[in-house]
């Protein structure tokens, strides 16, 4: 079976909650498995997530959060232990193959309005197309303004003498407007 899903509902005082049980989906011939516990609620044009994981292996994405068109909602992407060799089979075809283990969050605000992400997010053991690279680290977010990203990106590994070596390490703003780094430091 490539796909079951199993889509509960109750309604309770906030309204009606829906939930799946004991279901997956299939994706690039992997299942994937959604949680027991959690709750999806639609109320007053607001979507609420608690506890929505898609479960692969030892691997996992969390959301829990509100998506509407109000200003202080978020959503939390939690990413456990997610092998990212899952997006090979996409990503082959523009010649990358990864490998490595994403952790950490994404916030996401006002996606509806007025788009908002604060990232913390670490690749543990990456390796691109064969050669490792270590573990790599995305600090991201546009916080004071729309178009501005402020980044600071660092990717380093152990050497055969236990010293933490850093080849790369990126640190300022980018505008999505333009192709050019508006500073970096």
């Amino acid at each position: 079976q490539t796909t079951q899903l199993n889509f509960k509902h109750k309604l309770t005082s906030n309204g009606l909650q829906r939930y799946f049980k004991n279901s997956f989906i299939n994706i690039a011939n992997s299942k994937v498995e959604l949680n027991k516990n959690h709750t999806l609620s639609y109320i007053d044009e607001s979507l609420s997530l608690m506890n929505f994981s898609l479960k692969q292996n030892k691997g996992s994405i969390t959301l829990n959060g509100e998506v509407s068109d109000q200003p202080n909602n978020k959503l939390d992407v939690v990413f456990k232990n997610l092998d990212i060799s899952a997006f090979n089979p996409i990503l082959n075809k523009f010649g990358l193959n990864l490998r490595g283990e994403i952790n950490e969050k994404v916030v996401l605000r006002n996606i509806l309005s007025n788009f908002s992400l604060t990232s913390n997010l670490v690749i543990d053991n990456l390796t691109i197309n064969d050669i490792a690279l270590g573990k790599a680290t995305f600090n991201v977010n546009n916080a004071l303004t729309k178009d501005v990203f402020a980044t600071n990106i660092k990717m380093q590994y152990k050497n055969p003498n236990n010293k933490i070596v850093l080849p790369l390490s990126i640190k300022g703003f980018i505008n999505t407007k333009s192709k050019d780094v508006v500073s970096a430091f």
